[in-house]
């Protein structure tokens, strides 16, 4: 028994002097625990348009950060097509951030992150916009460290309201959609316009009521949980209608 236990210390510190790393790639658009800030969880949601932050660390077996100096140079993400790049910080974290610009409601997105160590420069080079691969016949290609991978799948927050205005009808331009987000701040929105995406007024239907609908960008909603609004506006005869409420931020 002892011997086994000496075997298994023996084999966790050969693994620990030679370098070996475990990637960890976390978002701060996940789930988290109160006093977390990251999410490592898996699978996450993300909105359209929004831009997440992103931390990849090399850990050892016991799940620990380890300074990267000597195991890896860089981190290498990829997001379908592009690609992007991150150098380590002064603490040794790799940080990066990435706009979900491209995608619609219902995508299913995969991030993947992996480490690599120079062996004699970089495999690719930004020129002009684009990643080119290296091509000396004397580049030997670079070593991979460790990996990781969040998949996401992409959503849109839609805020509804029903406003009851009676026999009056609605003035749509007197509008006004106020988003409250947790961290205090708020996001003001109006009436729908060329080159102003904003709020839609529909009806009155069959009971008279009239229906706001809006759909969210990135920056006007919390990242999880709920967000509250507030809207406002005018009927012809110069009375406000107020609806407050929620809607659902995943």
């Amino acid at each position: 028994m002892r011997r086994a236990v000496a075997v298994a210390i023996l084999s966790v510190i050969a693994m620990l002097t030679a370098g070996c790393a475990v990637g960890s790639l976390a978002s701060n658009t996940g789930p988290t625990g109160p006093t977390q800030t990251w999410s490592t969880v898996k699978n996450q949601m993300v909105h359209v348009d929004e831009t997440v932050k992103f931390e990849f660390l090399l850990l050892n077996p016991f799940a620990k950060p380890i300074n990267p100096v000597g195991v890896a140079d860089y981190v290498v993400t990829t997001v379908g097509q592009e690609r992007i790049e991150a150098d380590p910080d002064e603490y040794g974290r790799f940080r990066f951030e990435y706009t979900f610009s491209s995608f619609r409601p219902g995508d299913e997105v995969e991030i993947r992150s992996s480490a690599f160590k120079e062996r004699s420069g970089r495999d690719f080079m930004k020129i002009g916009g684009d990643w080119m691969r290296a091509e000396s016949p004397f580049n030997e290609p670079d070593t991979e460290a460790a990996s990781d991978v969040l998949c996401f799948e992409v959503y849109q927050g839609v805020v509804r309201a029903r406003i009851n205005a009676g026999t009056c009808e609605l003035e749509p331009d007197t509008g006004v959609l106020t988003v409250k987000l947790l961290d205090g701040e708020t996001r003001t929105i109006y009436i729908d316009r060329p080159h102003r995406p904003g709020f839609v007024i529909m009806g009155p239907d069959e009971s008279q009521a009239y229906w706001m609908e809006y759909k969210t960008r990135g920056d006007e909603v919390n990242k999880q949980g709920l967000t509250d609004f507030e809207f406002v506006i005018y009927d012809s005869a110069g009375q406000p209608h107020k609806v407050t409420g929620t809607f659902d931020t995943p």
